[in-house]
């Protein structure tokens, strides 16, 4: 009934290795950055689709302007 399916949800790993920092990193710097995260039993979990949306509006507003 045109219902998509939610996106899978990542763990840190993931999300350090999509954006080429350390796991390290990635906790340090998650909330201040922004990004958008749920906590399932204590644990980070990322959605694919939310992660791609925050760094594609991250992408625009640090572009030059002409």
């Amino acid at each position: 009934l045109g219902h998509r399916a939610p996106a899978p949800l990542r763990t840190i790993d993931w999300l350090a290795e999509t954006l080429d920092l350390s796991t390290k990193t990635v906790y340090r710097v998650y909330r201040q950055l922004g990004i958008p995260f749920l906590m399932i039993g204590g644990s980070l979990r990322f959605s694919e689709d939310r992660v791609a949306e925050w760094i594609a509006k991250h992408e625009e507003s640090t572009e030059p302007a002409p």
